[in-house]
């Protein structure tokens, strides 16, 4: 049969007091136990680096070193109100939690002489914290073997050490369109984001092979917050998308992006003919004539070296042969020749085959034909078109002199 007993409120008080004593009584037993009194020292800071912005669990591992046991230790952080370094939660901590909440126990939390205990503060440092070494006072609160509630001021370090964070803020290329070997300019702003400055900052490229240029930028010392810019000249390859490793460095702190570039492949000079004018504007059979014949490039190259021929039937004589030098994208250059039409030049629209020669901006030989048309008069077109102007001369002269014979007669 199991037996229970059940104590009246006063007889357990009694209990909670028997015990107590008892405990006392047990630690009076030790030897040297009470000989002094207790002395705390924090002996270790677990972690001891803090970074600004951040809030972080901080463990102090607490020594008992003198030479008497304590009750109803608790510990309280006072931090300066000027301290970049904050509590967060509360600053006051028991060692045994039913202590805290003033509840009877029979366990008071006794720290003996060598004994440690661990609590535990959530810090937080400020963003814009200095790094450098902070000592946070610590109280430290307990009861003695005697009954005496009493306090000791310590102290913990904590360091704040931020650390830098580069990043990209901004990727330029100009021009913005890139074409197979052309020359442009890559400026990259780099931004120090992080809690600390960036020291001996250096800014590599890992370039494919086909893009060739400068690989590193040296930008010093980044203060927080501070950006810089990094100026690369390179020259594209083939044509395509490429990616370039981008990789920020400073003392202590490394990280790489990329960045994606697009290569467009550049159609080649495209020349047509943009105008035809002839001097004068009626050709006829016999007489000279200058020939304009205006190209235009509608390609996304230049053409360098350009030179126009015609290739003339045998009825048409003269310079065949003229050279324009370079022609830009989406302009014009004009081929003049001066030419002569012999008498056996045929009537009406007679088409003429030219051919123009020109390099590419790699170097490369290109050859394009087309034809232009040219309006050749009859001969007697030509004669009777002549003598228009000549036989209304005639008439006129003819009827002033019939008026002056009828003048004379009246």
């Amino acid at each position: 049969m199991l037996w229970q007993t059940y104590m009246l409120p006063g007889e357990e008080i009694m209990e909670e007091y028997r015990i107590f004593a008892a405990l006392v009584a047990a630690l009076a037993l030790l030897p040297g136990v009470h000989a002094g009194e207790a002395d705390f020292y924090v002996v270790g800071v677990s972690p001891q680096v803090l970074i600004p912005g951040e809030a972080t669990a901080v463990n102090l591992s607490i020594a008992n070193l003198g030479t008497d046991y304590a009750l109803y230790v608790y510990t309280v952080v006072e931090v300066p109100q000027q301290s970049p370094v904050k509590v967060v939660g509360a600053a006051k901590k028991y060692v045994v939690k039913r202590a805290e909440e003033g509840e009877p126990t029979m366990y008071f939390g006794a720290i003996l002489q060598n004994q440690r205990f661990t609590v535990s503060y959530t810090l937080s440092v400020d963003e814009d914290a200095e790094p450098g070494t902070y000592q946070l006072p610590l109280r430290i609160s307990w009861v003695t073997s005697r009954g005496e509630r009493v306090e000791q001021q310590t102290s913990f370090g904590v360091v704040v050490r931020g650390e830098p964070g580069l990043v990209l803020r901004s990727v330029n290329i100009s021009p913005e369109r890139l074409y197979p070997d052309t020359e442009f300019m890559l400026t990259l702003a780099v931004e120090n984001t992080g809690t600390a400055d960036a020291t001996n900052t250096r800014v590599e490229l890992v370039l494919p092979d086909d893009i060739k240029g400068e690989r590193s930028s040296y930008l010093g010392t980044l203060k927080r917050g501070e950006v810089a810019t990094a100026t690369f000249a390179l020259r594209s390859g083939g044509s395509g998308e490429r990616a370039l490793v981008i990789k920020l460095s400073s003392d202590g702190w490394q990280d790489e992006e990329r960045v994606k570039l697009y290569v467009s492949e550049k159609k080649p000079p495209e020349l047509e003919i943009a105008g035809l004018d002839t001097s004068p504007a009626e050709l006829v059979p016999g007489r000279s004539f200058t020939l304009s014949l205006q190209l235009e490039n509608i390609g996304e190259q230049e053409a360098r070296a350009v030179k126009v021929v015609l290739e003339p039937p045998g009825w048409l004589r003269g310079s065949s042969v003229s050279y324009l030098g370079t022609i830009k994208e989406d302009d014009t250059a004009t081929a003049i020749f001066d030419l002569e039409l012999s008498q056996t030049a045929p009537p009406g629209e007679q088409s003429i085959p030219v051919k123009v020669y020109y390099l590419d901006e790699t170097g490369r030989q290109r050859e394009e034909g087309m034809r232009i048309a040219l309006s050749i008069t009859s001969p007697r077109e030509g004669r009777h078109l002549y003598l228009l102007p000549a036989g209304a001369v005639l008439i006129v002269l003819l009827l002033l002199w019939r008026r002056r014979r009828k003048s004379a007669e009246v």
